[in-house]
């Protein structure tokens, strides 16, 4: 592959969406409401987000998908015309991913996305940060990709994008084989718009830990032992 198929009007309407819901959207919400704890912040802004994106990509060759996994539900951005299918994520839950993909005992869906990049294969380097080499169960990522199956893919691409306290610093398009590995990588940070926001930083704009960061979001493995329901309920209510 030399171009990915998206015109740059359509870059910028993508970047544009990310841009608007990190650098205003959730600023607004915290002046807005005087709540004296804000512990699912980091939800309200993926939902900005998603929203933001599918008013923006709201034309008639492309369909916003949610791609419901539980208590986080991710969306993808189909394009009709190149068939290729984009997932937005921010760079640092990329590389955290790339580095824990070898401890999963069920695969996220990230892992299962990739697998649809069918004829893509990258060699190991000798000297690499991360071993992903890990092979996941096929019933499992199949079971993960249900929702796609009568749907023509091409590409499957991560949009992958860096803030900094409510400015959106950089964005990429990276396509990945099936372990993870960069086969390709396009920089959109040029379509990125100069800002100014003079919102006041509540720190609460750019946490930590994004709610995909942690969840280990797939198929249960019955082998190992059953949480019990009442930790599972807690941990679910915690990771808001």
């Amino acid at each position: 592959m030399t171009k990915i198929e998206m015109s740059d009007e359509d870059k910028k309407r993508l970047i544009e969406a990310v841009q608007t819901a990190i650098g205003v959207s959730v600023n607004e919400f915290i002046m807005e409401n005087n709540f004296i704890t804000y512990n699912c912040i980091h939800m309200l802004k993926w939902d900005e987000i998603n929203t933001s994106i599918a008013k923006n990509m709201n034309e008639d060759n492309y369909d916003i998908k949610n791609f419901n996994r539980g208590i986080f539900c991710p969306i993808l951005i189909y394009d009709k015309d190149s068939k290729n299918i984009y997932l937005p994520m921010r760079t640092k839950n990329l590389l955290k991913l790339k580095k824990d993909r070898n401890k999963r005992k069920v695969p996220h869906y990230l892992d299962a996305l990739v697998t649809k990049n069918k004829d893509i294969k990258v060699e190991k380097q000798q000297q690499e940060f991360f071993d992903t080499d890990k092979v996941f169960n096929k019933e499992m990522v199949e079971k993960i990709l249900m929702p796609l199956n009568n749907i023509e893919i091409n590409n499957f691409i991560v949009c992958a994008f860096d803030e900094i306290k409510g400015e959106l610093i950089a964005f990429k398009a990276l396509i990945l084989d099936s372990n993870l590995r960069e086969y390709y990588a396009e920089d959109w940070s040029y379509f990125i718009s100069p800002t100014y926001n003079t919102a006041i930083d509540f720190n609460y704009t750019n946490p930590d830990s994004d709610p995909d960061d942690d969840l280990e979001i797939g198929i249960k493995d019955t082998s190992d032992l059953e949480i019990n329901k009442k930790e599972k309920e807690t941990k679910e209510f915690e990771s808001c």
